[in-house]
């Protein structure tokens, strides 16, 4: 399955970066049909930026390389995430008009792996409800050894 082959990337960028930024981990890319147009890491160490997850660095790269702007932009694109994203991710993919995400790990699943942390899922208001399709489980065991690996 495609979803597969563009995840086993993502993956791969991941441990590839993880060695000089731990939280590297957490991977994510934007893509149109079955093109990579960007990846992103979670750079809120390194950058001193609480808002720098890898969803929002992945569409903010779209967003720069393809000259986008506004409200919308990228309607018709994937973002692919080893993680569940959290709702601020949610919240920017959906505003990015993002109309689908596919991940690895669930957020259960990495609050199971980091027992110090108790990491909420993602609330779906209403006015967000089916909007944005939503494919979790994609090679989760891989993503679960690289957030276990990497801890």
């Amino acid at each position: 399955m495609a979803y597969e082959k563009i995840m086993h990337f993502v993956i791969y960028k991941a441990l590839r970066s993880v060695k000089q930024n731990k939280k590297a981990k957490f991977a994510a890319c934007v893509v149109k049909g079955s093109r990579i147009i960007s990846l992103g890491y979670n750079t809120t160490s390194i950058d001193h930026d609480i808002v720098a997850h890898a969803e929002i660095n992945a569409i903010r790269s779209a967003s720069k390389k393809l000259g986008l702007e506004h409200h919308g932009s990228l309607l018709g694109f994937t973002l692919y995430s080893t993680c569940e994203p959290c709702s601020m991710c949610f919240a920017a993919s959906k505003y990015a008009g993002i109309k689908k995400i596919v991940y690895g790990i669930s957020l259960n699943d990495l609050s199971k792996l980091d027992a110090g942390k108790k990491l909420r899922p993602r609330k779906q208001h209403s006015y967000m409800k089916d909007e944005i399709e939503m494919v979790g489980g994609v090679l989760r065991q891989e993503c679960c050894d690289l957030f276990s690996r990497f801890h």
